[in-house]
């Protein structure tokens, strides 16, 4: 398969979760909760925990037989940058503040991504210039 087919395709999945048709799982996210739509099955495909969550014995479910997720504890901002990671497997931390990207390395680790959390620790090192400098040296 060539790129560009591979770049299609995530522009396909980027498209599915922009559109939320056909969805049957909200998340609510943030202490005063949005509802994000996702899609059960990339959810179960890409992330550990939805696979386990994302049984037919899930209590939650809304009268269209959606699945209910609550999570107050993910903001709105840091559940959507992980969404279209598990669509696309992108996840562009370059325009976030250091607070955000610890709240999505935080986010990751409860939902089991260890390769966004491998990348969020990489980015994390790599562009944290002072983080391992001699704290002397600064003084100077």
């Amino acid at each position: 398969m060539s790129s560009s087919h591979v770049l299609e395709v995530i522009k396909d999945f980027e498209r599915a979760l922009e559109n939320e048709e056909n969805y049957d799982v909200i998340i609510k996210a943030g202490e005063e909760p949005k509802e994000l739509r996702a899609h059960s099955f990339v959810l179960r495909t890409r992330c550990p925990y939805f696979k386990r969550a994302l049984s037919e014995n899930w209590e939650e479910k809304d009268d269209n037989g959606n699945f209910i997720f609550k999570k107050p504890n993910i903001s709105v901002e840091v559940f959507k940058l992980i969404l279209k990671y598990l669509y696309t497997g992108i996840a562009d931390l370059s325009q976030h503040s250091k607070e955000m990207i610890l709240q999505c390395l935080f986010a990751s680790d409860e939902l089991g991504l260890d390769k966004l959390i491998d990348q969020i620790q990489d980015d994390l090192i790599n562009n944290e210039e002072s983080t391992y400098k001699d704290p002397m040296a600064l003084r100077s």
